[in-house]
């Protein structure tokens, strides 16, 4: 054969490193998508967590002294709306980018505001996951601070691989 196709065609070790390279692409490719699904999940049950519980989260944000009492207020009714749409985009991968991109945005205000929080004031939670965890394993202080540094990395890695594609059996066979 002419040309290069007849060389790895005819090269069974090359067509051993091909195939791996496929698989390794389409495991990428589902990572990619269950972080994307993993980071709309933790959103969306944020947000229906902060509604649910909207008298700690309002306690939580009016604790923040360096705000105006405006802000605060709107910042109660805004972020649980916020994070719904963001959870909802990303389970139903519509604009996969935009949404991935507030999230991590989100995530990484949601990092610096635990520190602070545990420095200023630490005995207050942010009334996350407070209907969906056990009350045994809900801590507050400084397990936020990790909890969230995990989220924003899956949330990194989602938006850094994820090509706004339908997760469709075709796109993840694809290479």
């Amino acid at each position: 054969m002419v040309g290069g196709s007849g060389i790895i065609a005819s090269c069974p070790q090359i067509q051993r490193w091909l195939n791996k390279a496929k698989m390794i692409n389409r495991h990428l490719r589902i990572a990619s998508y269950s972080a994307t699904f993993i980071v709309g999940l933790i959103f969306l049950l944020a947000g229906l967590s902060k509604i649910g519980e909207i008298g700690d989260f309002y306690h939580t944000v009016t604790a923040i002294s360096f705000l105006p009492q405006c802000i605060k207020g709107m910042i109660v009714f805004v972020i649980p709306a916020i994070e719904l749409v963001i959870g909802f985009c990303l389970i139903i991968r519509t604009n996969i980018k935009e949404a991935l991109f507030f999230s991590c945005l989100l995530l990484a205000i949601f990092v610096g505001f635990d520190v602070y929080n545990n420095i200023a004031q630490p005995t207050h939670s942010c009334g996350c996951f407070k209907l969906q965890i056990p009350a045994w394993f809900n801590f507050t202080g400084w397990w936020d601070v990790p909890r969230n540094i995990v989220f924003l990395l899956f949330g990194v890695y989602a938006f850094l691989t994820n090509d706004g594609e339908t997760c469709s059996p075709d796109n993840i066979a694809r290479t």
